[in-house]
C-alpha cells in the first residue's frame, strides 16, 4: 500500500493483517516477534514450574503528523505452582526478571511527516520493574 504522506510503498500501521504470537501482537511492520515457553511438570509430587521469553523489534507507528516508535525489550518470568494442599493451586510468579524498560520514541510534527518541520521529539523511558506474586485459586 502507498504511503499518503511519503508516497512509499509499504505497510501501513494498523491495517496489516495480524496474526498473534500469543501473547506478542504481530503486524507486518515489526521484524520479528518472538515468544519461547517451557514448563516442566511433577505429576507424583503435584508441582510445576516454568519459565517464558518474550521479545519483539521495536514497532513504528506511521501517522500523517507522527512517527512513534516503540521498543519494549526483552521480558523474562519464571513460576512455580502447586495443588498439593486442600486441591487448591497455589502459583508464585516472577516477572521481568531482567528488570527491562519500554522506550518510547515519538517525533510530531507540525503537519504532513514528508514536508513540515518537527514540532517536538518525546522520548519516554517507562520502568516497568521486577514483579513477584503469589496467586491462590480454586473453589473455596
Amino acid at each position: 500500500m502507498i504511503d499518503p504522506v511519503t508516497g512509499e510503498n509499504r505497510v501501513l500501521s494498523d491495517r496489516s493483517p495480524s496474526g498473534r504470537l500469543f501473547p506478542l501482537g504481530f503486524r507486518l511492520e515489526n521484524e520479528y516477534a518472538i515468544t519461547a515457553d517451557f514448563r516442566q511438570d511433577f505429576q507424583a509430587l503435584q508441582y510445576s514450574w516454568g519459565w517464558n521469553i518474550r521479545e519483539r523489534a521495536s514497532r513504528p507507528k506511521f501517522r500523517v503528523d507522527e512517527l512513534d516508535i516503540l521498543n519494549e525489550g526483552m521480558e523474562m518470568n519464571f513460576f512455580i505452582e502447586t495443588t498439593r494442599w486442600f486441591g487448591l493451586k497455589m502459583r508464585f510468579n516472577a516477572e521481568n526478571v531482567l528488570d527491562v524498560s519500554d522506550v518510547r520514541d515519538r517525533t510530531r510534527y507540525t503537519g504532513r511527516r514528508s514536508i513540515t518541520p518537527v514540532e517536538f521529539n518525546e522520548i519516554r523511558r517507562r520502568v516497568r520493574g521486577f514483579r513477584i506474586s503469589f496467586v491462590l485459586s480454586g473453589n473455596f
